[in-house]
């Protein structure tokens, strides 16, 4: 009993000295600290070589369990004490897991002869170990802590029978080598295909360049891929921290410049600059737009969307508004005409509010900023908000499923081209997190300032909007913008510049003049 309880206080002891380490920036120090711990587990034992094999077989499925994760995104760690400049599990934690090891042979060997006993121990252990790592600043959980901490612990609650198998199997006290047992064998396949969902996750799906190319070949983008897009690098600060952006834009020149501020246009999510495509050559299918009356148009892909990178952090509105700031900065704008679609017009009339000095003209279309109930939410979007699996929901999203979810959004058929290009956006990892963060945030925690907007504001709405229906949205937009004017167009459902850009063209250049 005494080996037992000197082995387990070693292995905290050990496990203070990594975590601590990497916490405050010393993770080499905090490793080499705890190796002589791993030393003393081959006091005593009649049989070292397989204590050794089973310690090295053990830091190298740690090596290549926590770098899948860290590549996923489930897990990240910091940068000091890697074994190489890639993401891949730092020294410290292969440390962990040799530590973790030499449990298996005195304090759990209990466990050898009952895996079973070894899950609901796991299910819970894993998320409070991960837990503490995140509250010492060792590690970071990117997105949803609660719902990574579950999914570790049902994966590591998978592993455990294979771990306690091989235990067995090179146990250093036994004169006997017995076969991995058949829960040793189903724990191993269970967690050769976690691993393999999220080795697939890894992969991040298309990258920026493959989602620009594929969206540039749609025959719908025809006239956006003759202009060309260019890609902008824009530095952002907030509250939170700096992140640089590669942001891909389409700018629209005008044949006849008027002098007259330029527009911006803010697409919503799961969409990009190309929602804008129908609208921008609504009349003449080629040069700039006849409803700009001479103003330059700005449409970039916001962080998170289309082919613009990824911040470092969780999307949320504050952070796109201090892009939209930044963003408009980086082409020399004091002051623009911001039009904003869905979620975008959200981030536009956030933009407005917090910088009312950059804003000339509002337009929002189909936009959210109010609390809505379950009942007023799309089935489609309460999964996204309450979903335990919903940040990985992209490995399950095929074109039919794509098309079907935007059915509801159209009055009638979806126009062609508009399911394969949402299609091709939420193939990238960044941009379904991106879309999953800001559903969860949408919940009008800004409604109330709404009223603070002065600057002449257009509302075009849809009357068949299913997803912030007219009379309930729309209109207290119009009522708490003052001398907001609202456009009820017929027939049209949420996605107003893809189904009626000839209506929005007009009432764009009624607005503008």
């Amino acid at each position: 009993m005494k080996d037992k309880l000197l082995n387990f206080a070693l292995f905290q002891v050990g496990w203070f000295f990594c975590v601590v380490g990497a916490a405050e920036g010393w993770p080499w120090l905090g490793a080499l600290a705890a190796w002589p711990i791993v030393a003393l587990a081959f006091w005593g034992a009649p049989d070292k070589k397989r204590l050794a094999t089973f310690l090295g077989a053990l830091v190298v499925f740690g090596f290549v369990t926590d770098t899948v994760l860290e590549l996923a995104g489930i897990v990240r760690y910091p940068e000091g004490g890697r074994l190489a400049s890639a993401p891949v599990a730092p020294l410290w934690i292969l440390t962990l897991w040799a530590l973790f090891g030499t449990l298996f042979h005195r304090s759990l060997r209990w466990l050898l002869a009952r895996p079973l006993l070894s899950i609901p121990l796991t299910l819970v252990g894993t998320p409070l170990s991960f837990w503490a790592g995140v509250r010492l600043e060792a590690v970071e959980i990117p997105w949803s802590l609660p719902v990574s901490l579950v999914v570790l612990g049902l994966a590591w609650a998978l592993a455990m029978p294979l771990l306690l198998g091989w235990a067995r199997r090179l146990d250093p006290w036994s004169v006997e080598s017995p076969r991995v047992g058949a829960w040793g064998w189903v724990g191993g396949a269970l967690w050769a295909g976690v691993l393999g969902v999220f080795a697939f996750e890894a992969n991040g799906g298309l990258d920026y360049a493959e989602v620009r190319s594929e969206l540039l070949a749609l025959s719908k983008n025809r006239p956006i891929a003759a202009l060309g897009l260019a890609i902008r690098t824009v530095h952002v600060e907030t509250t939170e921290g700096a992140s640089t952006f590669e942001v891909s834009e389409l700018v629209v020149e005008p044949a006849e410049p008027s002098g007259r501020a330029p527009v911006l246009l803010v697409h919503g999510t799961p969409s990009s600059l190309f929602v804008w495509t129908r609208v921008l050559f609504a009349s003449n299918g080629t040069g700039p737009p006849e409803w700009a009356a001479g103003r330059r148009v700005l449409a970039p892909d916001l962080p998170g969307h289309g082919a613009t990178g990824p911040a470092d952090r969780p999307t949320t509105f504050d952070g796109l508004v201090a892009f939209l700031e930044t963003y408009l900065k980086s082409h020399g704008v004091e002051r623009a005409v911001v039009v904003g679609h869905s979620y975008g017009g959200e981030v536009a009339w956030r933009f407005a509010v917090a910088h009312p000095e950059r804003v000339e003209r509002l337009v929002l279309m189909a936009s959210s900023g109010y609390r809505r109930t379950r009942e007023e939410t799309p089935k489609e979007e309460l999964l996204l908000k309450e979903h335990p699996l919903a940040y990985w929901g992209r490995l399950a999203t095929t074109l039919p499923d794509t098309r079907e979810v935007l059915e509801i959004s159209f009055v009638e058929s979806v126009p062609p081209g508009e399911a394969e290009e949402n299609f091709v956006l939420v193939q990238n990892r960044d941009n379904w997190r991106a879309m999953v963060e800001l559903a969860r945030e949408e919940e009008g925690y800004w409604e109330s300032r709404i009223r603070e907007i002065r600057c002449p504001t257009l509302i075009l709405w849809g009357e068949e909007d299913g997803n912030f229906a007219i009379d309930r949205h729309a209109t207290r937009f119009a009522a708490d913008i003052p001398g907001a004017e609202l456009v009820r167009i017929p027939d049209c459902n949420h996605y107003v510049p893809v189904e009626k850009p000839d209506i929005v063209a007009l009432e764009l250049a009624r607005f503008l003049r």
